[in-house]
């Protein structure tokens, strides 16, 4: 599953005023974490995780940030957050 933010989802999530997308962060992070507390099947929790990489990542470009520097950064992260969920350590 690819686990890269969607540009459109981005765009529209950017489009939110930034106390909205902190609150979508929080909502999508307290989320995952229940998820993964429930042991819910894996292609669930992938989705929550890319949802709420999407909405990092349109707070980093509302905030400024390079959005080219924010994806490799979070590919990179969440295959890291993926294989340690399955069990396998760098």
């Amino acid at each position: 599953m690819n686990l890269e933010p969607r540009q459109d989802r981005v765009t529209a999530i950017v489009a939110l005023s930034e106390s909205d997308i902190r609150k979508k962060i929080l909502s999508r992070s307290g989320r995952l974490g229940r998820l993964i507390f429930l042991q819910a099947p894996d292609l669930v929790v992938e989705i929550e995780m890319r949802m709420l990489s999407e909405a990092m990542e349109a707070l980093r470009i509302k905030l400024g940030y390079d959005p080219v520097k924010i994806i490799a950064d979070y590919d990179a992260a969440l295959a890291k957050l993926v294989e340690n969920e399955h069990g396998t350590v760098e």
